[in-house]
């Protein structure tokens, strides 16, 4: 019995230096965990300062080459037409945005489809239904819209400019969307 009596204060010395140990990590990395910042909470944040950062810096609604927003790659035409009876052409761009548009329009096999633009703010679309000769063409990477929701952390797709748009710096109800900022945040599209 006095060997194990002897023995003891040393094991309950070791265990106290532990436990002192233990207790010294625990506290020096207590305020570090206490301090981190939830997951879901810093991806809202991250997405509502997105949004908010596309209706106060809103990109140009097209470009010659794609960056950093969410865009597509349209044609946009000049073109002569058929209409009640006469040839027409168009002084103004119409853009492809639904694809529709044929190789090789002429009188004899002419293209027809529905084309957009925007005019005094406002889209438009204009059903042709004779496009009998292309007079200019251009591809151009037009901006996406998207509609946020309600807090700002989720956005469901809208589509391309000019076939939806919004004046900006409206963006209420659609709003662009900067790459990195849609590839962050949830998006509500079946």
């Amino acid at each position: 019995m006095n060997n194990k009596a002897e023995s003891t204060p040393g094991i309950e010395e070791k265990i106290s230096q532990k436990r002192r140990r233990l207790l010294k990590t625990a506290a020096a990395t207590a305020p570090v965990i206490a301090t981190l910042h939830s997951g879901a909470a810093f991806a809202n944040a991250s997405a509502y300062q997105c949004i908010n950062d596309a209706r106060t810096q809103p990109p140009s609604e097209e470009t010659s080459s794609p960056d950093t927003w969410v865009r597509v790659e349209v044609k946009r035409y000049k073109f002569k037409h058929i209409d009640n009876g006469k040839k027409k052409k168009t002084n103004n761009w119409w853009y492809d945005v639904d694809g529709v548009m044929g190789s090789g329009c002429s009188r004899a096999s002419p293209c027809s489809g529905t084309f957009y633009r925007i005019k005094n703010g406002v889209p438009k679309a204009r059903y042709f239904d004779k496009i009998i000769k292309i007079l200019s063409e251009e591809t151009v990477w037009v901006v996406k819209y998207y509609q946020p929701d309600a807090d700002n952390t989720s956005v469901t797709e809208v589509g391309p400019y000019p076939k939806f748009y919004e004046l900006p710096p409206d963006f209420v109800e659609k709003t662009p969307i900067n790459a990195s900022c849609l590839a962050s945040m949830t998006s509500n599209n079946p």
